[in-house]
């Protein structure tokens, strides 16, 4: 049985397209007609969110999307950006949420940061690449986060760091009889994570929000321990290569390689996931979940004249319980196709809406930026 999943913000597409330019909304010029020029250092982008489903009843909330530059006088470089959310709902349930991403001293310093609560419905299906549709069951998590890195470019496109990663979960409604309610599952008693990370980037892409060449890789691990107040030890290493060509003049090829995986005692939470508007769009985020993964997906994009493209992409994956079941068994495949609407001309930056399908889901998403 097919079955059609949303993301928030794709059910205010209806309304998007009944404006003539979305940037009006945000107090920008129109990009169709904006010049480009180094004195405009920043802008705003503004999506309101509504829908409605039945664990949330009505919601809404807002979006915004700030780009600026924290060196004026190097206008050739990195754009920081901030990314706040708030999403409140008729079951007083909410989303609140904020993305940092600073580039300081000409590129000299990167930080990044992750702060957020979160008291929402999910879906839970159980471990395992093979689980049932049939063992879908509902559950209400709150979460607070706290997550930051600090690292300094050591090379041209080289980056190394440090951050820690917090986050304090806790299930506030679970099914009766069901997978969680047993507490067998790690994390379904709640807990908290804390750890300690190191981090490797290497970043030649010649943009930073739609490049058409170059090569973005980032190796990050993870220790988590009860020394650095955590209740659970474990390791986590992850690895996520993206590579951007130009086959033509506003033909662009993005291929992504994804890889985690998790070495000890972890909670459910922080198993690794596919699906979800980022890795394998058409599946819905966390259907399949275990303590490794694997993603590789590739994607088209056509830029049409100054403000639409088109995008078509596909992907395969799996999740196993540890690397070495990557590489046999079936494998969840994806794909689909978008349109893009550009908001930012200078900074490239476009809002895409993107329609995934695989075996037994279809995903709309709408969003700011390209999924990977």
């Amino acid at each position: 049985m097919k079955i059609i999943r949303y993301t928030p913000l794709a059910w205010f597409l209806a309304l998007l397209l009944g404006l003539p330019s979305l940037p009006v909304l945000a107090g920008m010029s129109d990009p169709a007609e904006e010049e480009i020029t180094e004195e405009k250092s920043s802008s705003w982008i503004v999506l309101p969110v509504l829908f409605r489903t039945p664990e949330t009843g009505f919601a809404a909330g807002v979006m915004v999307n700030h780009i600026f530059r924290l060196s004026p006088a190097y206008t050739d470089g990195k754009p920081s950006s901030m990314l706040p959310m708030v999403i409140y709902t008729e079951e007083e349930q909410m989303i609140a949420q904020m993305f940092a991403n600073l580039y300081l001293a000409n590129d000299a310093y990167w930080i990044r940061g992750h702060v957020g609560y979160y008291d929402f419905p999910s879906l839970f299906y159980g471990i395992g690449n093979d689980t049932e549709e049939t063992n879908e069951e509902e559950y209400t998590y709150r979460t607070l986060r706290l997550e930051m890195s600090f690292q300094r470019r050591f090379a041209d496109d080289l980056y190394l760091g440090l951050g820690f990663d917090f986050k304090d979960h806790e299930l506030l409604d679970v099914e009766q009889g069901g997978i969680l309610d047993q507490g067998d599952i790690p994390g379904s008693n709640g807990g908290t994570i804390g750890g300690l990370l190191a981090l490797m980037t290497y970043d030649s892409r010649d943009h930073h929000f739609f490049p058409s060449r170059g090569f973005h890789v980032e190796f990050r691990a993870g220790l988590f321990d009860s020394a650095l107040g955590s209740d659970f030890h474990y390791q986590e290493y992850r690895l996520d290569a993206r590579s951007y060509q130009t086959l033509a003049p506003r033909h662009v090829l993005a291929l992504q390689l994804f890889s985690q995986s998790l070495h000890g005692s972890a909670p459910f939470q922080e198993y690794a996931e596919i699906g979800g508007q980022f890795l394998l769009r058409g599946i819905y985020g966390g259907r399949f979940r275990d303590r490794a993964s694997l993603v590789v997906q590739a994607e088209y994009r056509l830029e049409l004249g100054k403000r639409w493209g088109l995008a078509a992409f596909a992907g395969a994956g799996r999740v196993g319980e540890d690397p070495g079941d990557l590489f046999s068994g079936d494998l969840k495949i994806a794909g689909g196709g978008g349109v893009r609407y550009m908001v930012n001309r200078k900074e490239r930056m476009y809002l895409r809406l993107d329609v995934g399908f695989s075996e037994d889901d279809t995903g709309v998403y709408l969003s700011i930026g390209e999924a990977f």
